[in-house]
C-alpha cells in the first residue's frame, strides 16, 4: 500500500503532466462548442467560444492535492492587503494594453458583443480558476514554501510568471512576454489575497481587454 507522501508525489506528478498536455494543446475531456468562428470586430482574429473542462479539472486536482478547506475559503480575499487589488488591476491592465497598443497587437475597440456573458462565465470559471490554481496555488505556493526548490520569494514569483508566459507561447512571442508580465501581477495578488484575489485580478484584466480593445488580437 502506498504511503500518504508517496500518493501526494504521484498526484503532484500527475498534475504537472496534465498541465504540460494542456499547454501542448491536448484536450483530455469532451469539448462543447457554443460559437465557432466568432469575431468581436471585423479586424480581429477569429476564435471559438467553447466549453473546455480541462482547466477546471486541473484546478480541482490542485485543490485536492493541497486541501480544499485550506485554500478554497474566502478569508484571504479579505486580508488587510486586499485594498491593493484595485491598483493591481489598473496597473496590470494599463501596462499590458499600452504595450499591446504600441506593438499593434490590439486597438481601442470598446463594446460588448452579444455573446459577452457566455465568454465571461467561461473565462472566469474555466480559464482563470484553472490557471490561477495551477500557476499560483500549485507552482508559486510550492516555490514560496520551498516544496519544489529552495529559492527566494522574489525568484519564485519571477519563475512562476516566466512559466505562465511560456504556457501562452502559442499566441506568439509578444503575447507570451505580456502574459509573463501579467503573471507577476497575478502572483502579487495571490500573495496579498490568496487564490480568490488572483482569480479576481486575472478575470478583471481579461474583461478590460475583452470589453475595451480588440479581442483576442488584431489579424
Amino acid at each position: 500500500m502506498m504511503s500518504p507522501s508517496g500518493s501526494k508525489q504521484v498526484l503532484n506528478f500527475g498534475i504537472v503532466t496534465y498541465a504540460l498536455l494542456l499547454v501542448a494543446g491536448v484536450s483530455m475531456l469532451p469539448i462543447f462548442p457554443l460559437y465557432l468562428g466568432v469575431q468581436k470586430s471585423p479586424d480581429c482574429r477569429v476564435f471559438d467560444l467553447v466549453i473546455k473542462l480541462d482547466k477546471l479539472l486541473l484546478g480541482c486536482l490542485v485543490l485536492q492535492a493541497l486541501g480544499f478547506k485550506k485554500y478554497l475559503g474566502f478569508r484571504g480575499a479579505f486580508a488587510s492587503a486586499s485594498w491593493r487589488l484595485p491598483g493591481l488591476v489598473v496597473g496590470c491592465a494599463g501596462f499590458l494594453m499600452a504595450a499591446a497598443l504600441s506593438a499593434h497587437l490590439v486597438r481601442w475597440d470598446p463594446g460588448l458583443p452579444p455573446f459577452w456573458w457566455q465568454w465571461a462565465a467561461i473565462n472566469l470559471v474555466l480559464v482563470c480558476f484553472g490557471e490561477e490554481a495551477f500557476f499560483r496555488l500549485f507552482l508559486l505556493e510550492g516555490f514560496q514554501s520551498q516544496r519544489f526548490l529552495r529559492m527566494s520569494r522574489g525568484t519564485g514569483l519571477a519563475l512562476s510568471a516566466l512559466l505562465f508566459g511560456l504556457a501562452h507561447f502559442r499566441g506568439g512571442l509578444a503575447y507570451a512576454l505580456l502574459a509573463g508580465v501579467a503573471g507577476i501581477f497575478y502572483g502579487l495578488a495571490y500573495r496579498w489575497s490568496g487564490l480568490w484575489g488572483s482569480i479576481g485580478v486575472h478575470f478583471l484584466v481579461n474583461f478590460i481587454h475583452f470589453a475595451g480593445f480588440s479581442y483576442p488580437l488584431l489579424k
